[in-house]
């Protein structure tokens, strides 16, 4: 079963019409396969419409041959999603790092996809853009290890209790976005980074209220140096 022909006309739709895409390339003359291949060759290695489709085929296959409904179903919602995000070099990166996951038969590419239908089916406002982001910048600078360590960080506060906290759910995502787009923009190697992570992690899965998380973040950004 053949998805890519709509997902890649819609893409290919957002990136003709993304002004600062075009603005970039200084051409609105590219033909649609031009335009592409540029876009690819400036931020993925993604070299042509008909790749792209691959991609998309192969991991489409690739959560078929989970034989999980759930995996199939969180697949075809999580595409919907990343179609919306505003940055259509975002959409492809996104696609060809899970084309990848999916590749290696890596268990991170199931539960991205889990994680993305959550965040998209959930209370929290805008909260995929800026997974769709993390998930391309942790796996690009760091692997798999590290879409781990946010996929758990985002389970942790998405099963959390917000109904008596002031702390709430877009709080306590923005807050932990906050925390690794900050450790993404330090020296730190691939090792000590991955390690800062998962004792984030560590600590955060103890808690059980907004307001809990709210506090544990505060703390550990104050005690390794965060803003």
């Amino acid at each position: 079963m053949a998805i890519s022909s709509v997902n890649v006309n819609t893409i290919l739709t957002k990136l003709q019409s993304s002004s600062s895409l075009l603005s970039a390339l200084n051409s609105t003359e590219d033909t649609t396969s031009d335009l592409l291949t540029n876009a690819a060759n400036a931020q993925t290695t993604i070299a042509s419409i008909s790749e792209l489709g691959a991609k998309i085929n192969a991991s489409y296959q690739a959560a078929q041959a989970s034989g999980d409904s759930d995996t199939v179903e969180n697949f075809a919602s999580t595409m919907m999603s990343v179609l919306n995000n505003p940055d259509p070099l975002e959409t492809i990166d996104f696609i060809n790092n899970i084309s990848e996951m999916a590749e290696s038969g890596s268990s991170t590419f199931n539960d991205v996809l889990s994680t993305y239908s959550a965040l998209s089916s959930g209370e929290a406002s805008n909260g995929t853009v800026t997974y769709n982001n993390l998930v391309n910048s942790l796996y690009q600078n760091y692997g798999t290890e590290a879409v781990d360590e946010l996929n758990a960080s985002v389970e942790t506060i998405n099963n959390a209790d917000y109904a008596e906290s002031q702390v709430s759910l877009n709080d306590s995502l923005a807050n932990v976005y906050n925390i690794y787009n900050q450790i993404l923009n330090s020296d730190m190697e691939a090792e000590d980074a991955t390690a800062l992570m998962s004792a984030l992690n560590t600590g955060l899965q103890k808690q059980e209220t907004g307001d809990s998380i709210g506090d544990y973040l505060t703390m550990f950004k104050s005690d390794n140096g965060l803003a």
